[in-house]
Formats: C-alpha cells, structure tokens, sequence
C-alpha cells in the first residue's frame, strides 16, 4: 500500500510541476504576443495622432490666410457699392477668391480618412474605461470638421457655377457672398482648433494607455508565475513525500 500511495503522489506531482512550468511557458510566450500587438495598435494610433495633428496644422495656416484674404475681397466688395461696377471687376474678385477657396477646401479631401482614422483611435481610447468621454470627444470634432468640409465644398461649386456661367451680382449680393464664404471659413477653422484640441487630448491619453499596458503585461506574468512556481515547489515536495513513501518497507 505504501508503495502504492508512494508511486501515486510521485506520478501526479511530476505531472502537477510539468503542468505549472509548461504554465509559466504559456503565461509569457501569450504576453509576449498580446504586448506586441498592443505595442503596434499604440504606435499606429500614435503615429495617425501626430500625422492628423500636422496636417491639420497646415490646414490652420491656408484657412487663416483665406480669412485674411475674405476681409480684403469684403472691403473692396463694399467700395463697389457706391459705384456701378462693372461685371468684370465682380467677375475678378471671385476669380481671386476661388482658388483661396479651394486651398481651404483640401481639408474635405482628408475628412473621409480622418473620421475612418478618428474612428479607430476613438475605439482604442474607448476600452479605457475612465477615458471613453475622449472617444466621444474624438467624433464629435471629426464630424463637426466633416459638415464643415461639405459646407465650404458646396459654397466653393457654387462660385464655380457663377464663374462659368459669367452670373452678374449686384454689389450687394457679391458682399453677401463673400461674408457668407468667410462665415463657412470661420466655421471650418473652428472645426480644425477642435479637431485639433481632442488629438491633443488622445495623444496623451494613448501614451498613458500605452504605459498603464506596459506596466500590466510585466507585472500580472511575474505574478502568476510566482504563484504557479510556488504550486510548482508544492508539487516537488509531493514527489519527495511520495519517494519516501514508496521505499518505505512494506508491514508484513
């Protein structure tokens, strides 16, 4: 019988510490491969951040100069009104205004990869809890730029129309037009600071996400592996009281 029992805590403590090592195998080979996906997802949304956040610097910069160049259009729009102006010099002003316009309008070239990119950040930040408001933030400035996009797209094809079909304005509605265009340019520079704001925000947040995930993929490993090493300790001395069980002498 002591052999018996000396033979079975050998056999399962043998098997209990392959099982805790080959544990410990799979505890780090996993977390290996878990930190290395995170690691990209990270990267990818860090590195979509900061180009987003560049280009929608240069985007700052041709919307700052097409406002500055609205105000100039508007004041000579305004002189025309104490004059009959000619179809020509209104015809001009356009001319001049539209490829400002469409400057600015290259934001709505980007905005349908913006929102795809915003989309896929704002899901990452929203497995975080205590950040999910920045996701919501994230969309909400990507849609407020897209609308903003399509307004100005919209005003810069109706220019285009009047410029084709050589349309003549009263001075008045060419006023009424180049206010209505510095509106929609003033919109989609709101739209940019905004957008602009919330990856700001993400950047950090995906940074700090990025660390808290760094600091958890080392420390749960380290300890589930002191646990099952602990187990794995347990088992041999299983294996030692069964060794001594089994060469006890059988009792007659």
């Amino acid at each position: 019988m002591n052999k018996f029992l000396g033979l079975l805590a050998i056999l399962f403590g043998i098997i209990g510490t392959l099982v805790c090592f080959a544990g410990d195998v799979m505890v780090w080979r996993f977390t290996e491969k878990v930190t290395s996906r995170t690691r990209i997802m990270t990267e990818r949304a860090d590195d979509g951040l900061r180009r987003t956040d560049s280009a929608l610097d240069r985007f700052q910069n041709s919307v700052s100069f097409t406002s500055v160049f609205l105000k100039n259009a508007q004041k000579r729009a305004e002189a025309l009104t104490t004059e009959n102006a000619p179809k020509e010099t209104q015809q001009r002003i356009l001319q001049e205004l539209l490829p400002h316009l469409e400057r600015a309008n290259a934001v709505g070239d980007v905005t349908a990869s913006f929102a795809n990119l915003m989309e896929n950040i704002a899901s990452l930040v929203d497995q975080e809890n205590e950040r999910s408001e920045r996701g919501e933030q994230l969309r909400s400035a990507s849609a407020k730029l897209t609308a903003a996009a399509d307004q100005l797209h919209a005003l810069t094809s109706e220019i285009e129309t009047l410029l084709a079909k050589a349309t003549a304005l009263t001075p008045k509605a060419l006023v009424a037009l180049i206010i209505r265009a510095a509106a929609t340019v003033l919109i989609v520079d709101q739209a940019v600071s905004s957008l602009k704001g919330a990856v700001g925000t993400v950047q950090k947040d995906v940074q700090l996400v990025r660390s808290e995930l760094d600091f958890w993929f080392l420390v749960v490993p380290i300890l589930i592996t002191f646990v099952l090493t602990w187990i794995a300790i347990g088992q041999l001395c299983l294996v030692n009281w069964g060794r001594r069980r089994f060469q006890r002498p059988s009792s007659a």
